[in-house]
């Protein structure tokens, strides 16, 4: 019984473990060469399938950043912005255009040529209220 045990363990310790089917024929050994091509290559294409449609929907993200900025800041010109981004976006123009109306950059522009015009005239515009820059007194 002790001699059986043993030869139990000492096969257990070498036994080798087959997952797959082994061919025994050189047709069935093409046929698993030929499955195995057909597996990679269907591997391949839904990788690549998965990676197309990542960077398409990265792309359009990117595409329709002005629309995005402006339904965000919900801009009272949201539908004009996306119409102009949906049919002009693909130029450089028809994409800076509407990212920069999305920002509202011609208050803001103005605003500050404001507050350049204010700042040299000694005064300066600050959230709608006028603050006057205190000049320093040369009583010398």
């Amino acid at each position: 019984r002790n001699a059986m045990k043993k030869q139990l363990v000492i096969n257990t310790l070498s036994f080798e473990v087959h997952f797959f089917y082994e061919p025994v024929t050189f047709k069935e050994k093409i046929m698993e060469i030929l499955i195995g091509i057909l597996a990679l290559i269907f591997l391949g294409i839904i990788i690549g399938l998965a990676l197309n449609i990542f960077w398409l929907a990265f792309a359009l993200v990117l595409y329709f950043v002005p629309t995005i900025i402006a339904a965000y800041r919900k801009h009272p010109h949201t539908l004009w912005i996306f119409l102009i981004n949906l049919f002009f976006g693909w130029s450089v123009a028809g994409w800076i255009i509407p990212l920069l109306w999305a920002f509202d950059a011609d208050k803001i522009l103005m605003d500050f040529i404001e507050y350049r015009k204010a700042k040299n005239a000694k005064d300066a515009v600050i959230e709608g209220e006028v603050v006057k820059e205190e000049t320093e007194n040369k009583d010398c």
